[in-house]
C-alpha cells in the first residue's frame, strides 16, 4: 500500500468527519490537494493525535476551492501544536484574501492555541502571524476556534 501522503485527493470534495475520533492518526498530509474540497466539518474533530502542518493546504494544486468551504469543528480537541495551529490560521488568511473569499465561517479549534510568531512562505504573504491573520477573518466574519496567545 502507499502512504497518506501519496493519497490523491484532488477530486475529493467532502471531508466531513473523515478522520473524526481517530485517535492515532498523524500521518504527512501537508502535501495533500485540497482542490476540489467543499466540506471540512469535523474532519479531525477528537483526532487527540494529529498534529501536523497543512498550512500548505491552501496552495497546493492551485489551492483550496473557493465557492464553498466549511471548516466547522475541523480541528476541535487535536493536538496541533499551536506553530501549526497558527500556520493554519496563516494559510486561511491567505487564501481568503488571494481569492477575495468573503463567506463568513467557523474555524474549529476547540482546545488548541494560537499566536503571533512570524511564520514565512504560507500563500501570498499578505499575513503571516495567526494573531494578525484571525483579526483579518474575524473581520470577514469569521468565528476562530482556539485561544490567542498574542
Amino acid at each position: 500500500g502507499i502512504g497518506v501522503e501519496e493519497w490523491d485527493l484532488s477530486s475529493v470534495q467532502s471531508f466531513q468527519r473523515a478522520f473524526q475520533t481517530c485517535t492515532v492518526f498523524n500521518g504527512n498530509i501537508g502535501g495533500w490537494s485540497m482542490a476540489s474540497q467543499t466540506d471540512m466539518r469535523y474532519m479531525f474533530e477528537n483526532c487527540s493525535a494529529l498534529n501536523q502542518d497543512i498550512s500548505a493546504w491552501g496552495t497546493n494544486d492551485g489551492g483550496m476551492n473557493t465557492s464553498s468551504a466549511d471548516f466547522r469543528d475541523m480541528l476541535d480537541n487535536t493536538a496541533m501544536s499551536v506553530e501549526n495551529y497558527s500556520k493554519w490560521i496563516i494559510c486561511l488568511a491567505n487564501w481568503a484574501y488571494d481569492n477575495s473569499y468573503t463567506t463568513a465561517e467557523t474555524l474549529g479549534g476547540v482546545g488548541l492555541s494560537y499566536n503571533s510568531t512570524t511564520y514565512n512562505g504560507i500563500g501570498s504573504g499578505q499575513y503571516t502571524d495567526a494573531t494578525a491573520a484571525a483579526t483579518y477573518l474575524e473581520g470577514l466574519g469569521w468565528t476562530i476556534g482556539g485561544t490567542d496567545l498574542g
